[in-house]
């Protein structure tokens, strides 16, 4: 194998690890995206939790100078609100949970193709150490065959001249 062949092996095998450590950043990212996703959601969870718990506090509270008609209204339009915050919410974690749905997915689909390089990088370094030991096997047995070719013409030059 010749110098110039391994320099390229070498480059390729170079540019197949670049490949692979920025694949390997960009799930780290996306990993620390979910994860702050996560934390997101869970905060938005426990707010609208404790949002809720106020609310059912204050329903079950008595105030006085309010006439029931006055309270029922007011708790069935805090009702409404609390409805519709809690409909918004829910879609928010859907869209979350999706996104973090489909991060998982690159990132699998990343991980099988990091996989799929080191076996291939793998097997094109056996590859070459194979191409190196033939290289020099094949040289070995060219200087044998170039020996012996250089053996029998200086014979057949010999016989040669002896009879002219």
């Amino acid at each position: 194998m010749s110098d110039i062949d391994k320099k390229e092996s070498d480059a390729k095998s170079l540019a197949n690890i670049k490949e692979i450590n920025a694949i390997q950043k960009e799930i780290d990212k996306y990993t620390k995206y979910i994860e702050h996703e996560k934390i997101n959601l869970r905060l938005a969870k426990e707010r609208y939790d404790k949002q809720r718990e106020n609310l059912t506090s204050l329903q079950n509270e008595k105030k006085p100078g309010f006439a029931r008609k006055e309270q029922e209204g007011k708790r069935q339009l805090s009702l409404d609100v609390i409805e519709r915050e809690d409909y918004q919410m829910e879609n928010k974690i859907k869209v979350v949970n999706d996104e973090i749905n489909q991060v998982e997915q690159e990132n699998k689909y990343l991980r099988l193709n990091m996989e799929e390089l080191r076996k291939e990088r793998m097997n094109l370094v056996e590859l070459l150490e194979n191409n190196i030991t033939i290289n020099k096997q094949t040289k070995i047995r060219f200087e044998e065959i170039y020996s012996r070719n250089k053996h029998n013409r200086e014979d057949e030059d010999g016989l040669l001249s002896k009879f002219t």
